[in-house]
């Protein structure tokens, strides 16, 4: 370890100064002091370095915008921001809980699915459709990504649907014979 501090605010366990290694990486600083957790926005954190704007790190080193932070060192005095995840997935139809859930970055559509208490005897879980916000594009599976915003349909399953039919269907039966008991017809 060196003297040179680096300081972490936001959704972090141990906010404030940290003791920084030679030549470390943004990416290795988080992991060693722990600073990541599942509330952290991931997708957009800052580095704040002197007098300057801040800059967005890109947690993922996938080559869209921003500072790679497995390549950036850090210097001495610098301030990395990592907000809290303030967007929601919505999930809705035939599942127990139907409302919002945090967003969390890596999550697919089933782990939403999952946590608004789907099942495989109420919804079709081979029928689950993702709604992008921001293309407005439906995509359909299980296993892929979710986008903040993005709404998660899930279909009721044949079963459900039979069930539903049946029981509506007996209930206007009931109806036509108790209005021909009456002599209504």
């Amino acid at each position: 370890m060196t003297d040179k501090l680096a300081y972490v605010d936001g959704e972090v366990p141990f906010p404030g100064p940290h003791k920084i290694a030679k030549d470390e990486t943004v990416l290795d600083f988080l992991h060693r002091i722990e600073a990541l957790n599942r509330g952290s926005d991931l997708q957009d954190f800052f580095l704040v370095r002197g007098e300057n704007p801040p800059i967005r790190l890109n947690f993922f080193g996938d080559g869209t915008e921003g500072l790679p932070t497995n390549a950036t060192r850090l210097e001495n005095g610098d301030h990395i921001l990592i907000p809290a995840i303030r967007e929601f997935v919505y999930v809705q139809g035939a599942v127990q809980k139907p409302g919002n859930f945090p967003y969390r970055v890596g999550y697919k559509a089933i782990d939403y699915v999952g946590l608004a208490g789907a099942t495989a005897e109420t919804g079709s879980l081979e029928n689950v459709k993702i709604i992008h916000r921001d293309s407005s594009k439906t995509e359909g599976g299980l296993y892929h990504a979710v986008r903040r915003g993005d709404t998660i349909v899930v279909s009721a399953s044949s079963r459900t649907k039979i069930t539903q039919l049946l029981a509506i269907s007996s209930q206007i039966a009931t109806l036509l014979i108790a209005a021909k008991a009456v002599g209504a017809f």
